[in-house]
């Protein structure tokens, strides 16, 4: 019984540190995203 309860903890441990990754990646793409838009956007402003 303990190695199912070990397993279901490593299990919740491992997913929850590949949401949280995935999560800080795409906080990341987006910043960089909104700072692509914004060099592109700003040559359209300045003609």
């Amino acid at each position: 019984m303990i190695y199912l309860v070990l397993g279901m903890m490593i299990f919740w441990l491992a997913t929850f540190g590949f949401v949280w990754s995935i999560s800080r990646r795409q906080h990341k793409l987006e910043q960089e995203v909104a700072v692509l838009q914004e060099v592109v956007e700003k040559p359209a402003n300045a003609a």
